[in-house]
Formats: C-alpha cells, sequence, structure tokens
C-alpha cells in the first residue's frame, strides 16, 4: 500500500506545477493585449475633429477676442453690426459641434471628446452673450462678465481636453500634437 501513495505524493507537486504554468500562460496573454487605444485610433480620431476644432478656434481667437476688445476699448465697428456677427459666431461654432459630435470616439478618448464639445458649448455661449452685451448698452458690462467667464471655461476646458490627447501621444511614443496647444 504505501508503494501506491508514492504516486499520489508525486503528483502533488505535478499539480502545483501544472497550476503554476497555467496562471503564468494567462497573465503572459494578458499583458500582450492590445493598449487601450493604438497610435492608429488616435490619430484618425484627431484627423477627423481638427478641421472643425481648428474652425472653432478661430472663431474664437480671430473674431470674438478682438470683437471683445473693439466693443470695450476701440469702438470701430458699430455694436449694432456685432449683434450680426456673434450671430454668426453662433452658427459657426454650433456646425464644428455637430461635426465633432458626429466622429466616432475610441473609449480611451471619450473624456477628451466629452471635453471638447463642453468648451464649444461654452464658446457658443459667450457668443450668444456677446451679441446681447453688444445690442444692450445698459447691460452690457454685466453681459460681457458673462462673455468673459464663458469664454475662460470654454478655454480650460478645450486645454484639458487637449492635454488627454497628448498623454496618449506622449504614451503611444507620438510626438506633440501642435493642432492640440494649451494641453501639452
Amino acid at each position: 500500500m504505501r508503494a501506491a501513495r508514492r504516486p499520489t505524493v508525486l503528483a502533488l507537486p505535478a499539480l502545483l506545477l501544472a497550476a503554476i504554468v497555467v496562471v503564468l500562460v494567462l497573465v503572459s496573454l494578458t499583458s500582450q493585449s492590445s493598449p487601450a487605444l493604438t497610435a492608429h485610433q488616435l490619430n484618425a480620431y484627431q484627423a477627423a475633429i481638427t478641421p472643425a476644432m481648428r474652425d472653432g478656434g478661430a472663431t474664437v481667437q480671430e473674431g470674438m477676442k478682438p470683437a471683445i476688445s473693439d466693443l470695450v476699448d476701440q469702438h470701430v465697428v458699430p455694436p449694432k453690426n456685432m449683434v450680426g456677427e456673434a450671430e454668426g459666431w453662433v452658427v459657426s461654432l454650433q456646425a464644428d459641434r455637430k461635426t465633432v459630435a458626429a466622429v466616432h470616439v475610441p473609449k480611451a478618448l471619450a473624456q477628451a471628446q466629452r471635453l471638447f464639445l463642453v468648451a464649444l458649448d461654452h464658446y457658443i455661449e459667450a457668443a450668444r452673450d456677446f451679441g446681447i452685451a453688444a445690442g444692450d448698452a445698459s447691460t452690457r458690462q454685466q453681459w460681457l462678465q458673462k462673455v468673459y467667464a464663458a469664454g475662460t471655461a470654454g478655454d480650460q476646458t478645450y486645454d484639458e481636453a487637449s492635454g488627454i490627447l497628448q498623454n496618449w501621444r506622449r504614451t503611444l511614443g507620438l510626438p506633440s500634437s501642435p493642432d492640440f496647444p494649451g494641453g501639452g
């Protein structure tokens, strides 16, 4: 009988060794799984949103910011004309937002996408408020404060979204992108 027990005693270390091998194989397979985001996915997402984000940025930087300065200090363009400009900015920014919202988003970039859309919402709000400020001299300062707050929130949110993209670029070994400044 003792001879019959001996193979059982030897079987225990063999089972333990087999279990360790199975665990090591599973760990190896999980560590080799694809990353949450590939460089191709990131580049495709950026290529899809860049034209609309660039257009929105031009609206803010080249249209809205100079117009605020004009309304407050320079008085070159009559305020009634600025109301029409503001309406155009709203329409343009809404179109940019619609374009960005329609882009397929990899799961890893869902937060960046949400933040880009929120940033555009802030800029749309700032453009609307600017139109009101330009059209009503009696409440202009109150509305300009709202314009400044919405614009600042838009800038901060955009920078946060850009930071997510830039961090993924670094993680994937890609150079930073000049198309998304502020988040680097």
